[in-house]
């Protein structure tokens, strides 16, 4: 059996560009179950248009085709199936990811999409291409959806796996990581750096409305030892310094945390660790951080979305709004530079909320903040609620890209005044010479500088 994995381009501009785990993951655990012909093209990396995959696939001749799409790629993912099955017509389309997850039906509306999984995609992918191969039907695999004489068949979910160590490393083999160096990636400062991202856990206990749920609400970790073996590998095989650990939520085990920053420390590897998300500020503490800058972080993201507490409360996150500057304050002390998520627009939110989390974001001390406008999702509890179109329209074009004027308004706020508040909140935020001098002071990367005027150009006058 042959199997190919392909990532498609996004849609839009100025989209992270970062090895795709998903992928990387079902390779290897493909390979660890027997199933060797197994090649993964990361189209954006590859520079290849859209177009370009039907010559790879015509060259392998796959027997399944995987497609792994997020919400800016949604666009691409049907052209590519459409290619695939024109090229391959025998070969079986199975698509998967956060987009296919949260908008099965769509998929499967396509012709040229025959599967969709849902969720974690190790065990299911595996069974599918499993009885593709002995020509078995697919209606016993859980966590799959399908099309069976004209209609959508879903099937039970499946459970999340809990002891995620049984997984086998990602298949770093199957891509060349030293392609990722020139391009932008999740975390600016990682920008001509060699590095690769890791899990070090799946899930998030916390209930926020409007994120979705395509790896699940229970915190699923993997051991210290584990954790560890894979950042030495990485390390002394592959000469990688650099570390961006893309949890969803690193320290809701905070013990579990510490002990990693302690193993790091013991292991004298000489690491720079970033966290492009995954950080919940308000759980942090002098003692964790001090592991932290000991340990060789570098970089936080922190989402904290809103900045009043009546706001923190209707978005279900409950951030200690006062106890993250108090946080924000001694990162700064420990050198660790540190972002702000925020999220502007959302349902019933009103004038003075945004503007008091403006005056949050501007008072609390980090060195960088991104003022996202909400994009609603199926499959979100927001979305449930029947607030509003979805942030993608009915051609499957994307308007995820939060800083473009391109976006549903869900707010009681005209659009050009919300338009113009997320302009005025980012020059505001850097108005401020201090956070200037925090921000060269303890810069992680200064190739990233470009990156950082560039984005602020794209946020207040583009």
């Amino acid at each position: 059996m042959r199997i190919l994995l392909i990532k498609p381009p996004a849609s839009v501009s100025f989209n992270a560009v970062t090895p795709p785990l998903g992928m990387m993951y079902l390779s290897s655990f493909l390979k660890q179950h027997g199933y060797k012909e197994v090649k993964i093209v990361h189209m954006d990396v590859e520079q290849m248009q859209v177009e370009d995959i039907k010559k790879t696939i015509s060259e392998y001749e796959p027997d399944v085709v995987g497609l792994s799409a997020i919400i800016s790629e949604a666009k691409n993912i049907y052209k590519i199936a459409s290619f695939s099955k024109k090229t391959q017509p025998d070969a079986l389309i199975v698509a998967g990811g956060a987009y296919p997850t949260c908008y099965a039906e769509d998929c499967l509306a396509c012709p040229d999409i025959d599967m969709v999984v849902k969720g974690e995609g190790e065990e299911p992918f595996l069974e599918i291409v499993r009885n593709y191969e002995k020509g078995s039907q697919f209606g016993n695999i859980k966590g799959i959806c399908f099309k069976k004489d004209g209609k959508v068949t879903y099937n039970e979910q499946r459970p999340f796996i809990q002891d995620i160590d049984r997984l086998p490393f990602p298949d770093w083999d199957g891509i060349k990581i030293s392609a990722y160096d020139n391009f932008y990636p999740q975390s600016p400062f990682l920008y001509k750096r060699r590095y690769m991202a890791i899990f070090t856990s799946r899930g998030c206990p916390y209930q926020c409305i409007f994120c979705h749920n395509v790896l699940g609400k229970v915190f699923r970790a993997h051991s210290v030892s584990r954790v560890l073996e894979e950042m030495n590998i990485l390390y002394n095989r592959y000469n990688i310094s650099h570390i961006d650990i893309q949890d969803d939520i690193f320290n809701w085990d905070k013990q579990r945390a510490a002990n990693i920053m302690e193993q790091i420390i013991e292991s004298k590897m000489d690491l720079k660790i970033y966290f492009s998300n995954g950080i919940r500020g308000d759980l942090l503490d002098k003692e964790t951080i001090d592991l932290f800058a000991q340990a060789g972080v570098v970089y936080l993201g922190i989402g904290i979305e809103a900045g009043t507490v009546r706001m923190q409360k209707k978005l279900k996150k409950y951030v200690d709004l006062g106890k993250i500057k108090t946080t924000v304050k001694y990162l700064r002390k420990k050198r660790i530079f540190s972002n702000a998520f925020f999220i502007l627009g959302f349902p019933g939110e009103k004038l003075s909320d945004i503007l008091r989390t403006i005056i949050f974001a501007c008072s609390s001390g980090f060195h960088t903040a991104s003022f996202f406008v909400l994009h609603l999702y199926k499959g979100t509890e927001i979305e449930s609620k029947g607030t509003g179109k979805l942030a993608i329209d009915e051609k499957n074009i994307s308007t995820s890209y939060a800083f473009l004027d391109r976006f549903v308004n869900y707010s009681d706020l005209p659009k050009p005044l919300l338009i113009l508040i997320r302009r005025l909140a980012n020059i505001a935020f850097y108005a401020n010479p201090l956070r200037i001098y925090w921000i060269i002071r303890d810069l992680p990367n200064f190739k990233a500088i470009k990156i950082l005027i560039a984005k602020f150009l794209v946020r207040t006058v583009i």
